[in-house]
């Protein structure tokens, strides 16, 4: 007899924290939420109350202090509530 695992890639990682870094393709300070596009790829992370964000010129920046085009190095926990920002770090343009 064997059995199937039902356990997701978020459940797998979830105690792991991963980075993505590329540029902000949209922002919405309303829904807590940040997407980032890497190697053709878009990744939508929450930003919750734990969250630390940093521009290049604030150590304790806003959601809003942010702009679309911007380079970021987000680090991440992916748990099965979704994918929540431990930081979000702006990087200086490429």
């Amino acid at each position: 007899m064997f059995a199937i695992s039902s356990t997701s890639a978020a459940q797998m990682h979830s105690d792991r924290v991963m980075s993505w870094t590329g540029k902000i393709t949209s922002l919405s300070p309303m829904a807590h939420t940040v997407t980032v596009l890497e190697n053709g790829w878009t990744e939508t992370f929450r930003i919750d109350d734990h969250t630390k964000l940093s521009t290049l010129n604030k150590a304790e920046a806003k959601l809003g202090d942010f702009e679309r085009g911007e380079e970021v190095l987000v680090h991440y926990r992916a748990a099965n509530e979704g994918i929540t920002a431990n930081s979000v770090e702006q990087e200086p343009a490429k």
